[in-house]
């Protein structure tokens, strides 16, 4: 891991782990805010643009978790890289997005009720397909990634 500050650490190791702890869930808690934040203002102000600074870290950072957990061979703490868990996520996922799309369109009045009811179905069923698409892919990379870090860890035992 790359240090940013060069100075002696004066933390023992429970105090390390103390601060990890609270780090990593200040960051889940701004990670999560940050989403609520963002549909607040697509609900509230019904405009994508409205949230599109937000949008650029929110992704800039799941990209970043993405490439430094794949590099390191880590997928889940709970959850296996399998087919299951992936259809499970896609599934939820795919809710979330039918419930907000069919929210809105009744928010906004300029659908009938069959209109909503297509446009959440069809947005449920495309975010299901894509999720379910990129989590495939990337426990594939998952997975060879693991393989490697295995055959690497084998050879300096060896």
């Amino acid at each position: 891991m790359m240090k940013f500050d060069r100075r002696k650490n004066r933390l023992d190791e429970c105090q390390e782990q103390k601060l990890l702890h609270i780090e990593k869930l200040c960051f889940w808690l701004l990670y999560f805010m940050l989403a609520v934040e963002m549909l607040a203002k697509i609900i509230i102000f019904r405009s994508k643009t409205a949230v599109a600074g937000e949008a650029v870290c929110f992704f800039a950072i799941s990209i970043v978790m993405i490439a430094l957990c794949l590099h390191n061979g880590i997928w889940d703490r709970h959850m296996d890289a399998t087919p299951k868990s992936y259809a499970g996520a896609a599934l939820i996922a795919g809710v979330i997005v039918c419930l907000i799309n069919g929210g809105l369109g009744i928010l906004s009045g300029n659908f009938s009720v069959p209109g909503i009811v297509i446009l959440a179905v069809c947005s449920a069923a495309l975010t299901f397909a894509i999720t379910f698409a990129l989590l495939w892919f990337f426990g594939g990379r998952y997975h060879k990634r693991c393989e490697a870090l295995d055959k690497k860890a084998d050879e300096e035992d060896g």
